[in-house]
């Protein structure tokens, strides 16, 4: 996790190169025009509900709750469904 960056697409991009990864294969959750950067390189772009129209209209995909509300564990629900592990998760958890 990284916070306070100003420059969040160059932060993204440092953090690919160290993974080794592509910007397709990475997500990346926005709420306001600072992310806009990031999110126009990332695979996934995720506009939490509350996010700024700006934001939202360039996102691929966009939570019911907002940032601080479930926002996160929406997204991670999505990935999880994607991935077919969502009947595995919820059955750790009973």
């Amino acid at each position: 996790m990284y916070q306070g960056q100003g420059d969040k697409r160059s932060c993204l991009l440092e953090l690919i190169d160290a993974l080794h990864l592509t910007p397709e294969q990475v997500g990346f959750v926005g709420d306001d025009l600072p992310d806009l950067p990031a999110m126009c390189i990332a695979g996934l772009a995720v506009a939490v509900a509350n996010a700024h129209p700006w934001v939202a209209e360039q996102a691929h995909w966009q939570t019911r709750h907002g940032g601080g509300m479930g926002a996160a564990r929406e997204v991670c629900d999505l990935i999880l469904h994607a991935q077919g592990k969502s009947d595995a998760e919820r059955e750790r958890w009973q």
